[in-house]
This record gives structure tokens, C-alpha cells and sequence, in this order.
């Protein structure tokens, strides 16, 4: 479950062993942390699968940045932004995992389809690197619209309230002045 990917990279790491972890790595500041400094203390590797740096469409920007064709990167658009109504209502393994954190926390809490693959071609974590985030969010609509509209009643989904904003906008500046704008959403309706 994706609330335990920080403490089994920790527990790998303090057993000595590399670890390749899935998506979201951490929740939390304090998660970030304990990764970090149990990689530190136990001098192993622990690195983020993130399966959209390997795409046709990712291969193609970084080869194209990285041959100079592109010219230099100073801005990207970012996004992981598709209708996901009916899979976050559905359970999965007998519980609500996918719209969970809608419920209960503000945020990205996935920007790294979109950010990863931009920040590879804009050099971060290999010359620059991040040094000012602003995020902001509209208000929550359309999840509860939806779960109204879909389910009765009777059915507690119904009933269900979101903290999570519809959408997220996220804008980061590096160190050398490039700038990268992640959106999340994955509740509006899109055409």
C-alpha cells in the first residue's frame, strides 16, 4: 500500500539493501527525511521508478533537449491530468485507497509523472536544482458532484466530503532560474 512505501524503503535500507521503490515514495516531509537519512547512513542507493521517464513521448523530449535541438529548456508544463471519477470511487482490495487523500489532505500528492521526465531535461539534480514552490488549488466540486449524482443514499460514498482541491497548480523555480508548472487533476470532467 502506498502509505507503507517509506517504511519499507527505510527497513530495506537499514537491512542493507538497495531499494527501487514505486510511486509516491513519501507523504510527508518528515517521510522525505528518514529516506534520506537512512540512505545516507547505510550508504545505499534508493531510487524512484517513475515508469514516465521511459515513454516514447519522454525519450523523445530528453534526446532532443540533450542534443541541443531544443535549444536551453527555461520553462515546462507538466501535468498528470485525466477523469478518474469512477476508478477513485471503486474499491480496490476492499477499500478506498485511490480517492483516500482526497478526503483528507491538500496538495500534488502525485506530481511526478510530469515533473520527473521535465526535470531530467532541465538538468535538476545534475547542475540545478529546485529552490522555490508556490502550490495552490481551487475548491473541491466535482468529486462530491459526482459521488451525488452516481450513488444513492444509502451508499456512503454518497455522503463522502473532499479537502482535496478539484485542481492543483503547482509552479517551481530553480537555482538557475528555470521555471516548471505541474498541474494535477483528476476529477474534472475533459473533453
Amino acid at each position: 500500500p502506498r502509505e507503507l512505501h517509506c517504511a519499507i524503503n527505510v527497513y530495506g535500507l537499514n537491512a542493507g539493501k538497495h531499494v527501487l521503490q514505486e510511486v509516491p515514495g513519501v507523504f510527508t516531509v518528515d517521510e522525505a527525511w528518514a529516506t534520506v537519512e537512512a540512505a545516507e547512513r547505510n550508504r545505499r542507493h534508493c531510487y524512484m521508478l517513475e515508469n514516465c521517464c521511459y515513454g516514447e513521448n519522454e525519450l523523445l523530449a530528453l534526446n532532443l533537449t540533450k542534443s541541443g535541438v531544443l535549444g536551453e529548456i527555461m520553462q515546462a508544463e507538466a501535468s498528470y491530468v485525466h477523469d478518474q471519477r469512477t476508478m477513485q470511487y471503486a474499491p480496490k482490495d476492499g477499500n478506498f485507497w485511490r480517492i483516500a487523500r482526497h478526503r483528507t489532505h491538500h496538495g500534488n500528492y502525485y506530481p511526478t509523472h510530469g515533473m520527473v521526465p521535465m526535470s531530467k531535461c532541465m538538468d535538476v539534480n545534475r547542475g540545478d536544482r529546485f529552490e522555490t514552490l508556490v502550490s495552490m488549488e481551487t475548491v473541491s466540486r466535482s468529486f462530491e458532484e459526482y459521488a451525488q449524482a452516481t450513488f444513492p443514499a444509502s451508499d456512503e460514498r454518497h455522503h463522502w466530503k473532499m479537502v482535496k482541491g478539484d485542481i492543483n497548480n503547482t509552479m517551481i523555480r530553480t537555482a538557475k532560474g528555470k521555471c516548471i508548472l505541474v498541474e494535477h487533476n483528476v476529477c474534472t470532467q475533459r473533453p
